[in-house]
């Protein structure tokens, strides 16, 4: 999902412009920009993937570790309502916009989300019905997209967030990541130099890497340790798996794409 239309040498180049929706947000002021493109994702899931157990977002400075989410999300029943992501800074003020009061609200970054079918479900006139009290565009006039979904969950729906311990994110101290943490991990970020570092690596010589550079080194590492400390058995059961439910996932990435 691009705020705007993919240039046509990145097109050539990368060869992904079948794989882009683009939209109009960036038109937008920066509140209603953020929340158009999140917006223009849900619509395309109500239009193409209704049918699937899971609907995730994730911007592109976030490395998913498919096989991890997956088995993370097995964990759970997509016919429940959840409202699955990293929590950011607590108690963030944002306004009440029936009583018009300030209130604190527990939310996931932005970064990386995901919700069940049900959620979706129930999410759904908030984003079809132009006229909803609630419906989300409106409220994001006076909040950033993350916050308003934080908001909503908490004050309308009333359904907690389930935070992954292992979904890493800019916010964490990825510096202090074990071996364990990144074999494991649902997600990792990338912030200036609180960045992850893999067996043998030199923050000194990694500090200048872009985040690009990182997830790179981090795919090829997750490669070439794929057998390890991993019987036959659970690898078969991992793989069937992930064949089993790949199709059942809707998976956004926020492409960010500026033509300036």
């Amino acid at each position: 999902m691009s705020d705007s239309r993919l240039p046509y040498d990145r097109q050539q180049n990368f060869n992904v412009s079948r794989m882009i929706v683009a939209t109009a947000c960036d038109r937008l002021p920066l509140l209603l920009s953020q929340a158009c493109k999140i917006q223009k994702e849900f619509q395309l899931y109500y239009t193409n993937a209704k049918q699937t157990m899971w609907y995730c977002h994730f911007d592109d400075d976030i490395y998913v570790n498919i096989h991890a989410l997956l088995l993370f999300l097995a964990q759970y029943k997509s016919e429940d309502p959840f409202y699955i992501g990293k929590r950011t800074l607590r108690g963030i003020w944002a306004l009440n916009h029936e009583t018009k009061e300030n209130l604190k609200v527990d939310f996931a970054t932005g970064s990386a989300l995901c919700f069940s079918r049900k959620t979706m479900e129930i999410l759904k006139p908030l984003v079809m019905e132009p006229n909803h009290p609630w419906n989300f565009m409106n409220l994001a006039r006076t909040n950033a997209d993350d916050i308003i979904i934080g908001y909503i969950f908490q004050s309308y729906f009333r359904v907690p967030l389930t935070e992954p311990l292992l979904m890493f994110c800019q916010y964490d101290d990825l510096r202090n990541l074990t071996e364990w943490d990144i074999r494991n991990a649902v997600t990792l970020g990338h912030w200036g130099r609180n960045l992850f570092l893999l067996p043998g690596e030199n923050a000194d010589n990694v500090s200048q890497q872009s985040f690009l550079q990182r997830f790179l080194a981090l795919h090829a590492y997750y490669k070439e340790r794929r057998n390890d400390c991993h019987g036959p058995q659970n690898i078969t059961a991992r793989n069937a798996l992930t064949k089993r439910c790949y199709h059942r996932f809707y998976i956004s990435c926020d492409e960010n794409v500026s033509t300036s």
